[in-house]
């Protein structure tokens, strides 16, 4: 007998299943497979111990437009289910069992995405002296009939492939998607073309599997992590929690905060998703997981989560699961954790700004540069009663060779997180010493020279001063190591902002030379001042006092001063270049006349 489904079922194919539910038409083999898994399920649940293992079959029947046989000795359809769950959008013959996968209804349709029409053969183990065929065609018709058949019980879909989706039908590409799907799911999955008969999946997922020993399991677990990803990881660990199975890899390199997830993600052992953004915390970061959920509730397209308590809860003990491995290692192996946080340092730092458990078990092993080399704060702190840092990298260059030369150590925080990390260390940590250092600070902390020694450099001083105020600058002079070093710049944030919007002009026309210059003009009423200090422990310095020449005092001071812009790594502007280019010169001419 003909029938009509009650809907426009060539629109709803067209405008909701393959342009806003389904990603792509692959999806027609997640769903016949899903629908091969509930059929077994139900039937183990539903009838006595002598029930077949459960098994799926794919077969591919070569032709001009192939056609797939899916078969599987599931539960099948008796007549009344046919019209219930086949025939009806939105119903679904598992949406009451727990154990099944698929709950909304629609999953048959999307086999209209690859074929014009679907045929079904069924024996249903409630009915089993019933054979049933239901065809239906793309535009909503179907037909019911009873047949004459010795078919088993179960379930077989036939799909002749159209013009357009027959490159699915390809065997190698079948095999990879089944694969895809059906890697970890418990019953024998076989595809079939010809001669070519193979089992595509293992059936149990790595943690699963028995082994001779824990050593033995974990190299298992860490091959199939490099199998499916791709890559090499420092480590990898199980999770084993309510509703959820699987491992966890730790990634040997540093990954971007904005990247996309890039997980293997399984529901009751069918493959959902790759994207698990909604499952991850920022404590997740440094992880790339295969896991596999049994309560998670799916959307409706089964590509990603619902946003509910469950998910919630999944994330939670996911959550709980890394803590727990970061802080196991950092105690029992703290090689491999110096390792790991060497590749994650950055997220990891963002995450233990914002979660306070997280920085109390990071913060002593995040390592930061310091005038004294490389070190994490624990080692910095216990080798220092005082926690001294600059918050940003042109004041730490500018102090760093006096200070690594005077066996002063500190920190350079001018990298993204660290000084925030610093500031927050204070507030967890109050009763620790912790002061941010400003170059103007570090030189005022500098030894000072005897009355005797300012009174033999101040005519020296004075015309410093003279030659240095068209660059908003005053000299000082001081007693520092290393004695090789003459000078050294300091300059506060302003100044150095100013600065760079100079260097920039220097280089830019047109319109953009116009802001820029509006910008340092400004910028330029804003009150700073730079220091240029002299070390009296220089040799050259030393001299300068003996020298009466005003115009050779006036061109050693230019020189020197470009000189320790170069040493603290300064960008020179067009003018400051053309000021040592001109004080070289004067030097060379003095020599050559005398």
């Amino acid at each position: 007998m003909s029938y009509k489904l009650q809907m426009d079922t060539e629109r709803v194919i067209t405008n909701i299943l393959s342009k806003s539910l389904y990603s792509s038409a692959d999806v027609f083999v997640r769903e016949i497979i899903q629908n091969n898994t509930d059929a077994i399920v139900m039937r183990q649940s539903a009838t006595t111990d002598d029930t077949p293992q459960g098994r799926i079959h794919l077969e591919i029947i070569p032709g001009e437009l192939p056609t797939l046989i899916n078969s599987d000795n599931g539960c099948g359809l008796t007549e009344k289910e046919i019209h219930m769950f086949l025939s009806t959008i939105g119903s679904s013959s598992k949406s009451d069992n727990e154990e099944a996968i698929g709950c909304f209804g629609i999953g048959m349709l999307s086999c209209f995405l690859i074929s014009d029409e679907v045929t079904i053969i069924t024996r249903s183990v409630k009915t089993p002296d019933d054979v049933l065929k239901w065809h239906c065609k793309k535009n909503g018709s179907y037909t019911v009939e009873k047949i004459d058949s010795d078919v088993e019980i179960g379930t077989k879909i036939f799909l002749r492939a159209t013009e357009e989706s027959k490159h699915l039908f390809d065997y190698e590409y079948l095999h990879k998607l089944i694969y895809k799907y059906g890697k970890l799911l418990p019953y024998p999955i076989s595809l079939v073309e010809g001669r070519r008969n193979e089992r595509v999946n293992d059936g149990k997922a790595p943690w699963e599997k028995n082994y001779v020993n824990i050593e033995a399991k974990k190299q298992a677990m860490m091959q199939e992590g490099q199998n499916e990803f791709g890559c090499h990881f420092l480590d990898c660990f199980e999770i084993k929690e309510a509703g959820v199975s699987g491992t966890a890899y730790v990634v040997a390199h540093e990954v971007s905060v904005n990247s996309k997830s890039d997980d293997r993600i399984y529901l009751k052992n069918m493959f959902l998703t790759q994207n698990s953004q909604d499952l991850r915390s920022p404590l997740a970061h440094p992880f790339k997981l295969i896991l596999n959920f049994s309560e998670i509730t799916p959307n409706a397209s089964r590509e990603t989560f619902q946003k509910d308590s469950k998910l919630r809860q999944a994330r939670s003990a996911l959550d709980n699961c890394f803590r727990e491995y970061l802080v196991k290692t950092a105690k029992e192996q703290p090689l491999l954790m110096k390792k790991i946080m060497a590749c994650h340092a950055r997220s990891l730092k963002s995450l233990a700004l914002e979660d306070n458990e997280c920085f109390h078990l990071f913060i002593d092993l995040f390592t930061f540069e310091t005038t004294l080399g490389q070190m994490t704060l624990g080692e910095y702190r216990q080798q220092n009663a005082a926690v001294k840092y600059t918050n940003s990298v042109d004041c730490f260059r500018q102090i760093a060779p006096v200070a690594s030369s005077e066996k002063e150590c500190i920190i350079n925080a001018g990298y993204i997180y660290d000084a925030d990390l610093l500031r927050k260390f204070h507030q967890e940590f109050p009763q620790e010493y912790t002061k941010c250092v400003d170059s103007e600070d570090f030189i005022h902390d500098l030894e000072d020279i005897t009355l005797n020694e300012r009174s033999d450099f101040a005519e020296f001083i004075r015309i410093a001063d003279l030659v240095l105020q068209e660059h908003k600058c005053r000299a000082e002079i001081k007693k520092f190591s290393p004695h090789s070093l003459a000078t050294m710049y300091s300059n506060d944030e302003t100044g150095m902002a100013i600065r760079f919007v100079q260097k920039s002009k220097d280089i830019a026309n047109g319109h953009w030379g116009e802001v820029l210059q509006q910008m340092e003009y400004n910028m330029a009423q804003a009150t700073y001042t730079a220091q240029l200090c002299f070390n009296l422990n220089n040799p050259l310095v030393k001299k300068l006092a003996t020298i009466k020449d005003p115009c050779v005092l006036e061109t050693v001071v230019k020189v020197l001063y470009v000189q320790a812009l170069q040493m603290g790594h300064h960008p020179l502007t067009n003018r400051e270049l053309q000021l040592l280019d001109n004080g070289i010169l004067t030097l060379v001419e003095l020599i050559v006349s005398d």
